[in-house]
């Protein structure tokens, strides 16, 4: 029984590291993508990139321009990336979801900046109205 526990608690251990590993490399490319790019913060043309914070009953609700963005196989939005004062969230989208996320505000947490990467047109950030902050 004993070893039966240490095995299932080490097949947890190994599934946890690689799903980390996996997230962190997903984040390294769109980070040095970043790097190497120039990060917008006003829309050009008719696509809505600029991303749109929104505060209501202690959740964020953030979706990409203020008519949603194109979510097509060619043209996507692949990740939003929350910045807070002393940390971020991160989440990669498929081209078949909808550039929108809600997450919940712990106490005390504010929103710095909101980041997102549209596929065609690289790296959009708004940063955090003083109405938004938490």
């Amino acid at each position: 029984v004993l070893y039966y526990k240490i095995a299932k608690f080490r097949f947890f251990a190994v599934t946890i590291v690689l799903l980390t590993i996996k997230i962190l490399y997903k984040i390294n490319i769109l980070t040095t993508k970043m790097k190497e790019s120039k990060i917008h913060t006003e829309d050009m043309g008719k696509e809505k990139h600029v991303p749109c914070i929104k505060i209501k009953d202690d959740f964020a609700h953030i979706k990409v321009g203020e008519e949603v963005h194109p979510y097509e196989p060619n043209h996507y939005i692949k990740m939003i990336l929350v910045e807070f004062e002393d940390s971020a969230y991160a989440k990669c989208l498929k081209p078949t979801e909808k550039p929108e996320i809600c997450i919940p505000l712990e106490k005390g947490k504010k929103i710095k900046c909101v980041y997102c990467y549209c596929n065609i047109h690289g790296w959009w950030k708004t940063e955090c109205v003083p109405e938004c902050k938490k």
